[in-house]
């Protein structure tokens, strides 16, 4: 049952494909270990490996938007005669009756990650935020924001392995939030959260672009949201969204399932 007052964004987790579409299957080849295109970084092989071993059917969503059209169902890796190893998907996506999936969804893929270099696994709230879009002064900023903090929220760069990915901020409430769901809860932590984003808002490269929000909570799944490209526009979406992270932690905190959820896979278009 979905609440009528509520945005499509926010509404419970579980989902139903578009009325008036049908099942189509798809294959793809998601990310490599050769030189990423524009980027100074390549994926290792290792980081391939543990996206394989540590996989779970996974939400997909066209051009890293916010609206989830299928589902990736299966991931392994093939390794070329170059060197090269290549990470292979198959996946379902709902379509129109009569619609070509290569029009919609092109044979290539990206994944989104985000850096470890300042939290682990048992850190409660982690903010991540578009590596091309904010830069390190940017992300600066929204730590000093978040100092004040009852506990340790940690700002990382966020990266979408696509040609042009849409600005995007995710925040990811980790296993550890459980154990101090009533803090998490409190309504100071989101008061900061939403002065940093706001602030991230503001410094962006690509000012023109609405940012996309992204928040996932252990065992309940994602919302997503697109942001005003104003700051203080963004102020009463903002606290719209949390409202509904705030009873998705404490469902989570009453004891609801704490399984980890899969990061996300996104169809990309071929470079041109």
């Amino acid at each position: 049952m979905t609440d009528p007052d509520v945005p499509s964004a926010l509404q419970p987790p579980d989902w139903t494909p578009p009325p008036g579409t049908v099942r189509r299957e798809i294959f793809g080849i998601a990310a490599t270990t050769e030189p990423l295109p524009s980027r100074r970084l390549e994926i290792a092989r290792a980081a391939l490996e543990g996206v394989v071993s540590n996989f779970k059917p996974t939400p997909m969503h066209i051009e890293h938007g916010i609206e989830r059209q299928g589902t990736v169902l299966r991931v392994w890796l093939v390794d070329r005669e170059d060197g090269v190893t290549e990470l292979h998907y198959e996946g379902e996506i709902f379509l129109p009756a009569g619609v070509d999936p290569s029009t919609v969804v092109p044979s290539g893929m990206s994944i989104s990650m985000i850096e470890t270099e300042r939290h682990t696994e048992d850190s409660p709230l982690v903010l991540g935020a578009d590596s091309m879009t904010f830069d390190d002064d940017a992300l600066e900023e929204a730590r000093h924001i978040l100092e004040a903090a009852p506990f340790d929220i940690v700002v990382e760069r966020y990266h979408q392995f696509a040609v042009l990915p849409p600005p995007t901020i995710i925040v990811v409430v980790g296993h550890t939030a459980v154990a101090i769901g009533k803090a998490i809860a409190a309504a100071a932590t989101w008061d900061l959260l939403k002065a940093a984003i706001r602030r991230l808002i503001s410094r962006s490269k690509q000012p023109e672009r609405p940012c996309h929000l992204r928040v996932r909570v252990p065992g309940a799944g994602d919302l997503n949201m697109e942001l005003p490209v104003n700051a203080e526009d963004a102020v009463e979406v903002l606290d719209k969204v949390f409202e509904g992270v705030i009873g998705m932690v404490q469902a989570a905190a009453s004891g609801a399932t704490t399984t980890r959820p899969p990061a996300e896979a996104d169809p990309e278009p071929p470079s041109t």
